[in-house]
């Protein structure tokens, strides 16, 4: 009976523990993100920086723009999660052969009124890049519909 015990508060613990690295939100205005960007005030920022990752700059062509929302970032591991406000747009642009490539999901991260990162689909190669790409659409997808925070997806 007591080995039954204990082996029953064990698995108690490590559920518990377990359910606590997964982020949900339930209340999405309580997660401080700073003050929400406007999206013509950062809009140019956002394209001069990825304007600079493309290999034909001039030729960059960006459409699908979501309104900003809630998201939430972490850049490590071993940092906190903290709250940002993400904004994602697709791009095509011109590669090397002189053809434009089709249009890809990027997103910025913004907090306090600034661009912090611009993150683009081939950041993490190429298998792990179109898993990514897919769950980054849906997000956005979700962001752009409720204009603030979509759930944190799988």
């Amino acid at each position: 009976m007591r080995l039954l015990t204990t082996f029953a508060l064990m698995t108690i613990v490590l559920c518990s523990c377990a359910s606590t690295t997964q982020h949900k939100v339930k209340d999405w205005s309580r997660i401080d993100a700073g003050p929400k960007p406007e999206l013509a005030v950062i809009k140019p920022t956002i394209e001069n920086r990825i304007r600079r990752l493309m290999a034909d700059p001039q030729s960059t062509k960006f459409s699908g723009w979501t309104v900003p929302y809630k998201d939430l970032e972490s850049w490590s591991p071993d940092q906190p999660v903290v709250g940002v406000w993400s904004v994602c747009v697709d791009v095509d642009s011109k590669g090397p052969s002189g053809n434009y490539l089709g249009a890809e999901t990027y997103w910025a991260i913004i907090r306090d009124g600034a661009v912090i990162e611009i993150r683009d689909p081939g950041e993490y190669g190429t298998r792990k890049s179109r898993e990514l790409s897919a769950w980054r659409k849906k997000v956005c997808a979700q962001g752009a519909a409720l204009g603030n925070s979509p759930p944190i997806l799988k």
